[in-house]
Parts: structure tokens; C-alpha cells; sequence
């Protein structure tokens, strides 16, 4: 039908995207040149910005579509007889972009400059993939939520951790580095012990808990291209901080505790 020859054109094209991101990212050679990439790759940096501005063109997008058109628009669809899910997916997008955003402005602390077009670009990406998710929560029968009833407070439960998670250690890596320092250290509490990123792993634990509540197969696309994407730069960052730092705990794992 119709209503699924998008999906699956999607998942064409995003299955082989996600290896051939992880190979990129995990190579240390072509990592997206923002973070601590951006001085890696300085030579691809090619109009340089503050990276708090070049981190909110990447999420204030995708905030702006899902506040005033997204979830107005589930909200008057909800109110006409459609899906309350449909309100709900809206709503986790919208917070988990305003959760980012205010932690770009609140939380972070920036040192450096970061590549603007890379930032742009990674913005409009994530305001389509947010628009695509939206939109087509409207082709999700709601005999599938009857079906599956577990997926909901099973999402629910992934996205909330997921996002506490995410925003802890955050805050930890931002008490690490007193204010105007630009020196990094090797990151120590919480699952920094056990792992490099563990903002990554939750942030995938985030994204997974959107897709058991959406029950739509491009959010459990996107869900995996982030891994390929944050599993490959995980294992950057690992190999990046072992060069830095000779002390680097090797016990550590790249992404998820215990396993990769």
C-alpha cells in the first residue's frame, strides 16, 4: 500500500546508512567536526562558530516545529476524534528538544568553536526526521496499541530514565570543567566508570522509549541509526581519549556497560 511504501524506502536507504555511519565515525578519520572533533578536524571546519550556537542549530529546529505546528496539530486532531498517541509522541519529541536546548544554554560548558554548516545541516535533519515520525503516527492503527499494549508504559518508562540519565551526566561532565577552562579531563562517576558515553547510551534508551510508544517502523529506524551514528563516535572517543590520556581506564567500554 500506499501508506507503507515510505516506510520501507526508508528502511532501504537507512539500514546501510547506519553501517556506513558507524564505520565513519568509529574510524577517527571523518567524524562530524563539532565537540572535541572539532579540533581533531580542524582542517573541516569551514565556517567556525561558537559552539553553543552551532549545538542550538542542531536542536532549535526540530523544538520550533514540534511547539507550533507538530503538536498543534495532533492536538487538533486528537480534539476531531484521531489518535491521543499521536499528542503523546508529539509531546516526548517537544520535550526532549527543549530539554537539549536549555541544556545548551543552561548546562554546557563550551570552550571551543564548532563547524555552523555541520550544525545546520544536523538541524534540518533532525526537524525531518521529527516531521516524518509525526506525520506518519497518523498510518499506526490503533488496533496495534491494543495489541501491544506493554509497548506504552514500557516506552514511557525507557524515555523518562532515559532522559535523567542523559541530563546527569551531562551535568556531571559540565562540574568536571570549572568555568573557562578548556582543558578536558578523563570523565569519572556515575556510568563514566563502566563507559565512555554513557550520555549516549541513555540518549538511545531515549529514542528507543519514543519508538515503543510510537509503534512506527521510522522511529525504530531512526532509533537505529543513532546507534550506528553514537556508537561509531563512542568508539572515536574512546580511542581519542586513550591517545590523550596514557591513565585512560581500559576496562572501560565504548557505549553500552559491560558489553560494547
Amino acid at each position: 500500500t500506499q501508506a507503507m511504501s515510505l516506510p520501507l524506502c526508508l528502511a532501504a536507504v537507512q539500514l546501510p546508512m547506519s553501517v556506513l555511519s558507524f564505520l565513519s565515525e568509529a574510524s577517527g578519520t571523518n567524524n562530524a567536526p563539532y565537540s572535541k572533533f572539532a579540533q581533531v578536524h580542524a582542517d573541516k571546519v569551514k565556517v567556525a562558530a561558537p559552539s553553543r550556537i552551532a549545538m542550538l542549530c542542531i536542536y532549535v529546529p526540530a523544538l520550533l516545529l514540534a511547539s507550533f505546528v507538530l503538536l498543534p496539530e495532533a492536538r487538533a486532531a486528537d480534539a476531531a476524534g484521531g489518535s491521543s498517541r499521536r499528542v503523546l509522541v508529539n509531546g516526548m519529541l517537544l520535550v526532549h528538544y527543549a530539554k537539549r536546548v536549555l541544556e545548551t544554554l543552561l548546562v554546557h560548558r563550551y570552550s571551543g568553536s564548532a563547524d555552523l554548516p555541520t550544525g545546520i545541516f544536523i538541524g534540518i535533519y533532525y526537524a525531518l526526521v521529527t516531521l516524518m515520525i509525526s506525520k506518519m503516527q497518523t498510518f499506526v492503527p490503533e488496533s496495534a496499541y491494543q495489541e501491544w499494549p506493554w509497548t506504552l508504559p514500557l516506552g514511557c518508562a525507557l524515555f523518562v530514565v532515559g532522559q535523567l540519565g542523559n541530563l546527569y551526566h551531562h551535568w556531571l561532565l559540565a562540574a568536571m570543567r570549572a568555568p573557562g577552562a578548556t582543558k578536558y579531563v578523563i570523565p569519572t562517576g556515575g556510568l563514566f566508570e563502566l563507559v565512555t558515553m554513557p550520555h549516549y547510551f541513555f540518549e538511545l534508551m531515549m529514542w528507543l522509549g519514543i519508538a515503543f510508544v510510537a509503534l512506527q517502523l521510522n522511529a525504530f529506524l531512526f532509533f537505529v541509526g543513532c546507534c550506528g551514528y553514537l556508537g561509531g563516535r563512542s568508539v572515536a572517543t574512546t580511542a581519542w581519549y586513550h591517545q590523550k590520556f596514557a591513565d585512560y581506564p581500559p576496562e572501560r567500554k565504548h557505549l553500552v556497560p559491560l558489553i560494547f
